[in-house]
């Protein structure tokens, strides 16, 4: 640091005055040299130097400048206040150093709160925040209201969130209020792995004490996904429940509305269908399945992009090419598809978290080169071909319920179709219809409830691969019926209308493609010599496509799906 003189010459400041200058005034303060106050706290005497105390602590500056008793007495005395925190405060004062332990924390904290000392509460705060855990992060969230320390209220709050599976079987949880309960469960970002681990939170906290907190039920039922449920535990468990049926008899209509008639789930826009979203979720891609020379694969791999690594997953319990794969939160499903011998009916769905795939029950039509897609948690299983002809039937399976209905067909046949969902309507494109390679597109709204044509692509394409991203659909590659294509087309949904964007570095046919983080990402598929491993990432704002990481295997008649997985 340096400053210039009267004379214009520069002189230097010594770094260390202030370190110096304040030990210094340690060294007196513990010698009694110069001291104007003494503090008195339970029978201690703590002297200091009034300058001293005010400089850090606004409540000293206040009692010795205002106009109060306390401003011309040598002596000041301080009540209901713990003497061991006083003398470390006035230390502080001069050291700028203070321990915090275990010990002496909640002492500590309400006497640098107290005396207005901002740095030693920080640092309480910040200790005490190392410290949660499920057992303790409601005391402490209860501690910190009390001391106005809204920061630490916050990061105590979103623990309790963060790990509620674990929160709600401790002795803190219990003794919350209906506010306090209801402020945890309100939260989106709730981390727990199904509802149902909500649901019988609510009620263990209501039978804790059943005569006074029964009549909580209906404010707190509101903030209980209960359509997200599995129809097993709303009929065995919710509806013969009388706390729920006497408080929440509406919320049951709106839970067996949305599972019974799942036609009508885009009707209802309570925040209770919507998912909840725990924090350290990030999108990641799944390429499932394939085949390459003569082998069909059940292996799987995932994509990180922000490491651009592949890892490779649990295999399939069924292996497969051709296939339709979709996912729900925080389900990948994998539904027909050809087996090397026959064209499959089997669906699986593969948990990411455990990293493990398990059956759910079959599709009712054997399918392989369908489509596969999601729309309002629902999967659409979408035309392919059933081992004998090219379909136009559609069907769709709730995990809810974990059935299928279904559902109107297609206007037209659709063999190697591919379906993405752009603002909640079910595209399908493309195709063979067991003459012709196909332009036509046709889209299915569930609130019309029938397929309709829309403008057709600007070239024959099946065994192409459809993706959404900015509301727009993006068509890319495929077979034209004489040569396998690297061209893309983007669909704008608003205007109705196809225009061409950068085409794809290597042709490709059969591949799929899924939108991660803002970017299109194609991967495998069959250039006409062979089954491809190499993936290539579209940047729409550049429109220029760049070849990313390629998979571990080859796969050509692939599925691709993104999911959100935690880090």
């Amino acid at each position: 640091m340096s400053s210039t003189g009267l004379s214009g010459l520069p002189c230097r400041a010594a770094d260390q005055h202030f370190r110096k200058a304040f030990a210094r005034l340690a060294e007196m303060r513990q010698r009694v040299e110069l001291c104007d106050i003494t503090i008195l706290v339970d029978g201690e005497e703590i002297p200091a130097h009034r300058a001293v105390l005010a400089s850090c602590s606004p409540y000293f500056h206040a009692m010795f400048t205002i106009s109060m008793a306390e401003s011309g007495q040598e002596r000041v005395e301080l009540k209901g206040i713990d003497s061991e925190s006083v003398i470390q405060l006035v230390e502080f004062a001069y050291t700028a150093t203070i321990e915090v332990t275990e010990k002496n924390v909640q002492q500590l904290l309400p006497a640098a709160s107290l005396l207005q000392v901002a740095d030693v509460v920080q640092v309480c705060c910040e200790f005490l925040a190392g410290q949660l855990e499920p057992s303790n992060c409601l005391g402490i969230k209860s501690f910190s209201e009390t001391h106005g320390c809204i920061n630490l209220v916050e990061e105590a709050k979103r623990y309790a969130v963060h790990h509620f599976s674990d929160v709600c079987h401790t002795d803190d949880f219990y003794i919350l209020t209906a506010d306090e309960l209801k402020e945890l469960i309100c939260r989106d970002d709730m981390c727990v792995s199904t509802e149902k681990e909500v649901y019988d939170a609510v009620l263990d906290w209501i039978s804790h004490d059943t005569e006074n907190r029964k009549s909580e039920a209906a404010k707190l039922m509101e903030h209980v996904r209960l359509p997200l449920l599995s129809r097993q535990c709303l009929v065995n468990e919710v509806i013969p429940n009388p706390i729920v049926k006497d408080n929440g008899s509406h919320l049951l209509v709106e839970a067996l509305t949305y599972q019974l008639m799942p036609e009508e789930r885009w009707k209802i826009t309570s925040t209770r269908t919507c998912p909840r979203r725990p924090p350290g979720l990030s999108e990641v891609m799944f390429a499932v399945g394939g085949g390459s020379l003569f082998a069909i694969h059940g292996t799987c791999e995932s994509f990180n992009p922000s490491s651009n690594t592949w890892s490779i997953v649990a295999s399939m319990n069924t292996r497969r090419a051709r296939l339709g794969v979709a996912s729900v939160d925080p389900l990948v499903f994998v539904a027909g598809g050809w087996d090397g011998s026959s064209d499959l009916i089997l669906v699986e769905s593969y948990n990411a978290q455990q990293n493990v795939w398990s059956y759910v029950h079959p599709m009712g039509t054997r399918r392989s080169c369908l489509g596969l897609s999601s729309l309002h948690r629902l999967i659409y299983a979408v035309g392919g071909f059933d081992g004998a002809s090219c379909l136009n039937s559609t069907e769709c399976y709730d995990p809810l319920t974990n059935q299928w209905t279904v559902v109107p067909a297609m206007n037209v046949r659709r063999r190697y179709v591919r379906t993405s969902v752009c603002d909640n309507v079910l595209y399908a494109c493309g195709g063979f219809d067991g003459t012709c390679h196909l332009a036509s597109i046709e889209a299915f709204d569930p609130r019309v409830g029938k397929w309709m044509h829309k403008p057709s692509m600007l070239t024959r394409r099946s065994s192409c691969a459809v993706t959404t991203l900015n509301g727009c659909l993006y068509a890319t590659g495929g077979h034209d019926g004489s040569a396998i294509l690297n061209t893309v087309e983007r669909y704008d949904t608003r205007n109705e209308s196809w225009s061409l964007v950068a085409p794809m570095i290597i042709r490709r046919s059969t591949q799929d493609c899924v939108t991660l983080d803002g970017n299109i990402y194609v991967a495998g598929g069959n250039d006409g010599s062979s089954s491809l491993s190499s993936v290539e990432m579209y940047k729409s704002q550049l429109n220029e496509w760049m070849l990313v990481t390629a998979m571990n295997v080859r796969r050509s008649s692939i599925g691709l799906a993104m999911l959100k997985c935690f880090n």
